[in-house]
C-alpha cells in the first residue's frame, strides 16, 4: 500500500516568512532618521566631570563627553512596558555609531595645554543610563576623556565626528568650560 503525504501550509505562515526572516537580519534605518539621530546627538553633546571628581573635589585628569536621545517609539514602548528599564540590543543604532576626534584646545586654570592620546581611529560611544522624565526619556551616551594633566578648570574645546552606518557623518565642536567645583551632568 502507498501513502501519499500531502503538505499543506497555512497562508498566515506563508505571510508571516518573511518577517521572520527579516527579523534575524540587521535592522535598516533609512538616511533621514539616521541624519536626525546624528543631529540629536551633536545637539546634545556636552563635557561633565566624573563623579569620582564631584565626590572629590580634588585636581583631577578626566571628564566625560556625554550626548543623549530620545527613545525611539519602539524603546518607549519597551521601557515603559518593563518598568522603566530598557534591554541592550547590540542592532540599536547607538552601538553602531562611531565618534572620532577631529581636533582639540583645552587648556587649564595655569594655562597650560592638555592632551590626551588619540589613536585616530573610529571607535563606539558607551551607552549611560537612561536621563529625563517618563514623558520624555532619553537614552544618554558617552566617553571618558583622560588628560596628560590635572586641572581645576578646564576650557577650551573638542571637535568630535559620529558616523553612522552607512557613511553619514556629522561634526559637532563641544565647548569645553568645567571646574572640578561643579556637578555632574547627565
Amino acid at each position: 500500500m502507498e501513502y501519499q503525504i500531502k503538505t499543506w501550509i497555512s497562508p498566515t505562515v506563508l505571510l508571516a516568512l518573511p518577517l521572520a526572516v527579516a527579523c534575524q537580519s540587521s535592522p535598516t534605518v533609512n538616511n533621514a532618521d539616521m541624519q536626525t539621530f546624528l543631529n540629536e546627538l551633536c545637539k546634545n553633546a556636552t563635557v561633565s566631570i566624573t563623579d569620582k571628581t564631584e565626590r572629590d573635589r580634588q585636581p583631577a585628569s578626566q571628564f566625560h563627553i556625554v550626548t543623549k536621545f530620545p527613545l525611539s517609539g519602539a524603546q518607549l514602548t519597551a521601557y515603559r512596558k518593563n518598568g522603566g528599564t530598557l534591554m541592550n540590543n547590540d542592532d540599536d543604532i547607538a552601538n553602531r555609531v562611531t565618534y572620532i576626534i577631529k581636533g582639540y584646545t583645552l587648556t587649564n586654570e595655569k594655562n597650560e595645554q592638555l592632551t590626551f592620546p588619540d589613536t585616530g581611529k573610529p571607535d563606539h560611544l558607551q551607552l549611560y543610563g537612561i536621563t529625563g522624565d517618563d514623558n520624555t526619556p532619553h537614552q544618554s551616551l558617552g566617553l571618558k576623556i583622560t588628560l596628560n594633566k590635572n586641572f581645576e578648570k578646564l576650557q577650551g574645546h573638542i571637535v568630535c565626528e559620529f558616523t553612522a552606518p552607512g557613511g553619514a557623518k556629522k561634526e559637532v565642536k563641544i565647548p569645553v568650560n568645567i571646574s572640578i567645583q561643579d556637578n555632574v551632568t547627565e
